[in-house]
């Protein structure tokens, strides 16, 4: 991008706001300028619409052809871009004043910034500047008087150059021969790339050197012919570099430290005191050692024996055993234990997990062995104790029949039932016992395969007391069997004596209470001579001792008196023993005694149902 000047460069812009400049076009007889100016380059431009006014530095950009506003120099808007409303105004480049070179009214051409010369400048009268910055050569040839030179570059003198005053070098100062200085006052750093002699041969002068702190310096003492360390200086020489002569020392600083303090060589260490501060020689040490280790030896106890060791001719073996590895390396003796293996003793580490470690004893955590660590089919019935397992341990359907052993389900393990039900195997059903309710004046009534519960009905009616009842009229002639009629049937004195023939007179026609144990003869009373519907008294009845002479349908529980009182292990049952055996008794406490040999709680009222399924 550069800065272009052309003359007859002037267009018309319609532009509103203080955007870039749209340009419409050159007016007539003169150019545009793309012409003149081209893409991407600088002017000076004017814009006017008669009344107002913006001067200033606009950069032309050929994409739209606009001029944009880069600088402005001056406006009639306060030197600010001039916000233009709608109309038409010209546009064209102008030679701005503050940027002008000219002569004042002495004839001199007044510079207030800088000047850049590409050519030759020749100067015939005074040349009178603040700065002047020449990149190139200047050539002059008379005097030049000069208050202040500054000078970046190289300076090439072919002649002698004096300087009455100071001279003040920021850049490189080469001197090709021999500079003969009285007296040098060097404030910044100085490069120095060759020897620097400080004196003649036999003719010394003193150098010193300081450092930052009060009174540390090094100084080279001429009439001492010496080094001299002041104050606080000190010499820092890399470890390995210091070499005395032509011997380098191989010692390191630790090393050396260890020297300090000491104040001789000592041969003979057989009396020293706690402060002798002398240093023994190899030969007094091992003359000493000597002396003490002669004809001394090393005991050593252990749980299983006692031994020596001449310290002169023997050595201590150090051996392990099982579990246990011995080794040696330069000055150590490491006793190792070994992994443990199964056939193998050694050292052992324990999941603290599943683990625990105390004092030596290894115990099994509680929950420390967790299922996924268990083997399929690891737990007998021998490593369960006794009542482990209960109702949580036992998954859905776990205890079948083969289970629960004989006479081990008490009723109190029987799950509690709906009132008026009775434990059965229903008609019509596949063999499961359920519950069979039996309403009001219901009996049980069996057919081969279960129970149904109905009531009497027809000509025969029964109670809950389980009094039968025949309907009035509901008896004719023909109901009536052989032998149906008896006593109370009979009116009053209708029977005599002659109405009765001989050998007829059968049991009904016996009053009650007529025929004693007189009248009987032994074996006369047979299951026939029983009505069905006589009473007979506890008392009248021996002990039925005959199995399958009550069957389990004989037995109405349903008028029987409540216990009134929990069960309890001492209450008996009714237990078929081994099924299809002897008929027995058995306390409730067997029921328990099963129950809990099956891993079921004693507490547990829901037991018997689990085991049910």
């Amino acid at each position: 991008m550069a800065l272009i000047l052309g003359d007859r460069v002037k267009e018309t812009s319609t532009t509103t706001g203080s955007s870039d400049y749209t340009l419409g076009g050159a007016e007539t007889g003169f150019r545009t300028f793309s012409t003149v100016i081209g893409n991407t380059n600088t002017t000076y431009y004017c814009c006017t619409d008669g009344v107002d006014f913006e001067v200033g530095v606009g950069t032309y950009a050929s994409s739209g052809n606009t001029l944009s506003r880069t600088a402005i120099l001056e406006s009639s808007n306060s030197n600010s871009a001039v916000v233009w409303t709608s109309g038409t105004r010209t546009i064209f480049c102008t030679q701005p004043a503050e940027k002008a070179v000219f002569l004042d009214a002495s004839g001199n051409m007044p510079i207030t910034n800088n000047a850049t010369i590409g050519g030759t400048l020749t100067v015939t009268g005074v040349l009178t500047g603040s700065e002047l910055d020449i990149s190139g050569d200047i050539d002059v040839a008379g005097t030049t008087n000069l208050d202040v030179v500054d000078i970046d570059g190289a300076v090439d003198m072919a002649t002698t150059l004096t300087l009455a005053g100071n001279a003040d070098f920021n850049g490189d100062l080469d001197v090709a021969g021999t500079t003969n200085l009285d007296a040098v006052d060097i404030d910044g750093a100085v490069q120095i790339d060759n020897t620097i002699t400080v004196g003649a041969n036999d003719q010394g002068y003193d150098v010193i050197l300081y450092g930052d702190t009060a009174s540390a310096n090094i100084t080279w003492d001429t009439s001492a012919d010496d080094l001299i360390f002041n104050g606080a200086a000190g010499l820092i020489v890399p470890e390995g570099q210091f070499t005395l002569g032509s011997t380098a020392v191989a010692s390191t600083a630790t090393e050396l430290n260890l020297l300090d303090g000491l104040t001789a060589i000592d041969t003979d260490i057989s009396s020293v005191s706690g402060s002798d501060d002398t240093l023994a020689s190899a030969k007094a040490i091992k003359t000493y050692v000597d002396s003490q280790v002669t004809a001394q030896d090393l005991d050593a106890t252990t749980d299983s024996g006692t031994i020596d060791i001449d310290l002169d001719s023997e050595v201590l073996t150090i051996a392990g055993g099982e579990g246990i590895d011995t080794s040696a390396s330069g000055t150590t003796i490491t006793i190792a234990g070994e992994d443990a293996t199964t056939s193998n003793k050694g050292v052992a580490s324990f999941s603290s997990d599943n683990f625990s470690v105390s004092s030596g004893a290894v115990t099994i955590k509680d929950g420390g062995v967790v299922t996924a660590e268990l083997a399929d089919d690891a737990i007998t019935t021998a490593k369960i104790a006794n009542d482990a397992v209960g109702a949580e341990q036992l998954a859905d359907n776990a205890v079948v029949t083969a289970n629960i052993t004989a006479s081990a389900v008490s009723l109190a393990k029987i799950a509690n039932q709906a009132a008026n039900t009775v434990l059965v195997r229903d008609a019509n059903s596949s063999g499961v016992v359920s519950a069979k309710a039996v309403t009001d004046t219901q009996i049980l009534i069996g057919d081969g395969t279960g129970f149904t519960a109905a009531a009497l009905s027809g000509d025969v009616t029964m109670t809950n007391a389980g009094v039968v009842a025949i309907g009035a009229t509901k008896v004719v002639n023909s109901m009536l069997a052989d032998d149906a009629v008896g006593a109370d049937e009979l009116a009053a004195n209708a029977v005599v004596t002659a109405s009765i023939v001989d050998n007829n007179v059968t049991q009904a026609k016996i009053a009650d209470d007529a025929v004693g144990a007189d009248q009987l003869a032994a074996n006369a009373v047979v299951n026939a001579s029983i009505a069905s519907g006589a009473a007979i008294a506890d008392s009248k009845l021996a002990t039925i001792s005959t199995a399958g002479k009550v069957a389990l349908t004989a037995l109405e529980i349903d008028g029987g008196t409540d216990i009134g009182a929990a069960l309890t292990t001492s209450d008996l049952i009714i237990v078929d023993d081994g099924a299809g055996g002897t008929n027995k008794k058995a306390a409730l406490s067997r029921m328990v005694t099963l129950m809990e040999a099956q891993g079921f709680s004693s507490d547990d009222p829901t037991a018997l149902a689990i085991a049910l399924g």
